[in-house]
């Protein structure tokens, strides 16, 4: 695959990952924990599929192989999956996707004491600027339903940045496996809290169909397509590209459900997008040099 290519492939699989709002928003009845549970279904489906295939690419015989880092990954995930819907109910698409996309940050800063590793002198003013901007954002987000998903927002890019942390530990040649696992755990304790909190786990037809291709189409393909690109790219090549999750995903609420972006989130938002960027051209720029 050709560089063009997968940098075309990963903006895709970004601006396709930044629909999720939009499906969020037009579901009408289902609640958090029903919600869980489809949509872990459908990306367990995908993910599982993509699995074999890798798989089969990487040997002429079936043997799959999961380690501990594997499992950690595929845990942490599974809570950054719950949190990303729990976020958006709570909260808007702009403030979930904004906080969400401090995790490879959050990723370096728990990387100095689980890996051992040390950023380089840039890193600590960009991390100050991007705790600024998330208090800004969280600070002009009155009322407990909005403090609540912000908050669940940056539980969610820490369990992101866990993930991404534990992959790297991980020698396993498959990067659908943990995908495959997050689904499966995810969808367990969805259909637990679902009877231990007394909700049918039938759900209206329009839901249940929306719900599904939120995780097939921009969950599942959404993913799939910034894995594959990404092993043709550098780290902080992927970082900058799927930024643009976090540009559209807002633009598709505002357009289509006129979810309003808010002054603070915008301001917020801003600060945490530039630093990132910078961020992420300086480290490309030090990796090309």
């Amino acid at each position: 695959m050709s560089k063009k290519t997968a940098i075309l492939i990963v903006a895709l699989g970004a601006i396709i990952l930044s629909l999720e709002g939009l499906f969020l928003r037009n579901i009408e009845l289902a609640n958090g924990y029903q919600i869980l549970v489809f949509r872990s279904i459908s990306v367990f489906i995908i993910f599982a599929l993509m699995s074999v295939i890798t798989n089969l690419k990487i040997s002429s015989t079936f043997n799959i192989s999961i380690t501990i880092s594997d499992l950690l990954a595929a845990i942490c995930l599974s809570i950054a999956f719950m949190c990303f819907v729990f976020s958006m109910l709570l909260t808007s698409v702009a403030s979930t996707l904004l906080i969400l996309s401090i995790a490879p940050i959050v990723s370096v800063i728990l990387s100095i004491p689980i890996l051992g590793e040390r950023p380089s002198k840039i890193f600590y003013p960009i991390v100050l600027f991007i705790i600024i901007g998330v208090y800004i954002m969280i600070n002009g987000n009155i009322g407990y339903s909005n403090i609540l998903g912000n908050i669940i927002a940056l539980i969610g890019a820490t369990c992101f940045a866990l993930t991404i942390i534990f992959s790297r530990k991980s020698l396993n040649k498959n990067n659908f496996i943990g995908g495959t696992m997050a689904g499966l755990i995810t969808l367990i304790v969805a259909i637990f809290l679902c009877i231990y909190k007394g909700f049918d786990l039938i759900i209206n037809t329009n839901d249940m169909i929306i719900i599904l291709c939120m995780g097939l189409v921009s969950t599942g393909l959404g993913m799939t397509m910034v894995i594959n690109g990404a092993r043709h790219l550098a780290a902080p090549e992927v970082s900058l590209i799927v930024l643009l999750e976090t540009v559209f995903g807002p633009v598709w609420t505002w357009l289509f459900v006129n979810e309003i972006i808010k002054k603070s989130e915008l301001l917020g938002g801003l600060i945490i997008l530039s630093s990132l960027l910078i961020y992420f051209y300086l480290k490309l720029k030090s990796k090309i040099s």
